[in-house]
């Protein structure tokens, strides 16, 4: 395909996605074989897809039945996509071709009745890498495995009731925000409330918050939120039509917010959940790399706060890695009992860099840490697709940490399990409570707790307690054998 015909990403990107949409409601059999041969004249969407003028009759056609932020179809897309573009959607939906090999499979390769989130999230990312690779790794534009997303979510959901609000200040294409979905639907299910649309809308509408700084980001939360709006949907099940109650309000501008997570005139700042700081959680996996165009994240943590008792800024690693920073900012909408639910870089943890060590003290003190799980044993398994680093989960409170405050320290190995299948194996022998004191302000605590077992911890400090040679011996008397060696004269 030459340069000047090459599709814009944002078009090929919503030709996609919206043909996922459409390849689910077929699957569902809420658009029918009789659907499309009463109305277009053919026998499935991916026949429909050889005609360029009906299938986007069909997309229009849905976005007046769903309404919302569905990938509304703009006069240039329109004019910009040719059959050949649509041949591509083809073979995603058909999925007896692979993409670019054009290699053909015996049957095809995705069920959409089901669509997991991750091949959402997964044509994303693959757009922004194979479009603009350099900018997506110096804005950290990686989808979150959903393995890591049980895993922290599980965690944070144990204390979280059925009415609970969750953010994600850096939510991407909306991993945690559809997951946190489905618990919650699920929570008010199991505590007696009717398995209704209403129930499922009004869960969405008054719970599920985001932000991204990524217009294209939030726009793929929205319609993986709307898509799992609808897989919950029992009554969709049952009566298998589109019907006028189907309409979804739009999410972005109300839920999702395309803005600048550190900006603080930003629209979202004036949402009554943020500024009574509502939310029962705060969710995510900020990202880890600092943009070069981008300082907001740094001039937020380097303003002053002296009545906050930061008189010289917010304390971060150095460099200011943004991970810390959203840290930070997640201060400004958590009250004392929001759950914080974080993956972050493990690195700055566990650094002797007297600004790490600072940033560590300083966060590890105004968060109260319940669980940290280190997996930095794991990044080298693959624990996040198209990055290789160092990861660390943070389960904690908004309220300040205190003097007799413990948490559990987990330190899984790498297995098969997780190099096949992506599980994280956690037994007794992988758990440790630690003290949040000791452990911020002690610089070699999460180091030998990794590698240690309770007895190392122990006798570590107890060996800190006795008093040092050099304080025993002094200044040693000048004597023993001293080496010269004398230049000799030719």
């Amino acid at each position: 395909m030459n340069k000047e015909k090459k599709l814009e990403r944002q078009f090929a990107h919503a030709l996609l996605i919206r043909s996922v949409f459409v390849a689910y409601l077929q699957d569902r059999d809420i658009l029918s074989q009789k659907f499309f041969s009463s109305r277009f004249g053919v026998d499935s969407f991916n026949e429909l897809l050889n005609d360029k003028l009906a299938t986007y009759e069909l997309f229009e056609w849905l976005q007046t039945i769903f309404n919302g932020d569905l990938f509304p179809v703009s006069i240039k897309e329109r004019d910009a996509v040719a059959k050949k573009h649509l041949e591509v959607a083809q073979s995603l939906i058909g999925g007896v071709e692979e993409i670019g090999t054009g290699q053909q499979r015996l049957w095809r390769a995705y069920d959409f009745k089901v669509i997991p989130i991750e091949l959402i999230s997964s044509i994303y990312e693959s757009f922004v890498y194979a479009t603009d690779s350099k900018s997506a790794k110096e804005n950290s534009t990686h989808y979150t495995p959903i393995n890591l997303v049980d895993l922290v979510l599980s965690e944070v959901f144990k204390e979280l009731d059925g009415d609970a609000k969750v953010l994600d200040l850096a939510c991407g294409s909306g991993v945690f925000l559809v997951e946190s979905l489905r618990r919650l639907v699920v929570k008010r299910w199991t505590n007696g409330e009717s398995q209704t649309r209403h129930l499922i809308r009004e869960t969405l509408y008054n719970q599920i918050y985001g932000v991204d700084i990524n217009p294209e980001a939030v726009q793929i939360a929205a319609f993986s939120l709307y898509l799992t709006a609808l897989e919950l949907d029992y009554e969709l099940e049952q009566h298998r039509q589109l019907a006028d109650d189907l309409k979804f309000q739009k999410l972005i501008g109300n839920n999702l917010f395309a803005s600048d997570a550190f900006d603080e005139t930003a629209e979202f700042n004036q949402i009554e959940q943020f500024t009574h700081k509502q939310f029962s959680a705060i969710v995510g996996n900020p990202p880890w790399t600092k943009p070069k165009s981008n300082k907001s994240a740094e001039q937020y943590c380097k303003r002053k706060r002296p009545d906050f008792g930061y008189p010289d800024g917010y304390p971060t690693a150095y460099g200011t890695p943004p991970d810390q920073a959203f840290l930070w900012r997640i201060g400004d909408f958590a009250n004392d009992k929001t759950c914080i639910g974080l993956i972050l870089h493990g690195k700055p943890f566990f650094s002797n860099d007297t600004a790490a060590k600072k940033a560590k003290e300083s966060l590890l003190m105004r968060y109260k840490p319940k669980v940290i799980v280190n997996l930095s044993k794991l990044y080298r398994d693959d624990l996040f697709p198209n990055s290789e680093a160092p990861a660390m989960i943070l389960i904690a409170e908004g309220k300040y940490s205190e003097q007799r405050d413990t948490f559990y320290f987990v330190c899984p190995e790498r297995s098969i399990d997780f190099r096949r299948h992506g599980i994280v194996e956690i037994g007794a022998e992988h758990i440790k409570k630690l003290p949040v004191v000791s452990t911020a302000f002690d610089s070699d605590m999460l180091k030998v707790a990794t590698w240690g077992s309770a007895r190392d911890i122990y006798l570590i400090q107890k060996l800190r307690t006795l008093p040092k040679i050099e304080e025993i011996a002094g200044n040693p008397p000048k004597s023993g054998f001293l080496l010269v060696i004398r230049k000799m004269k030719l």
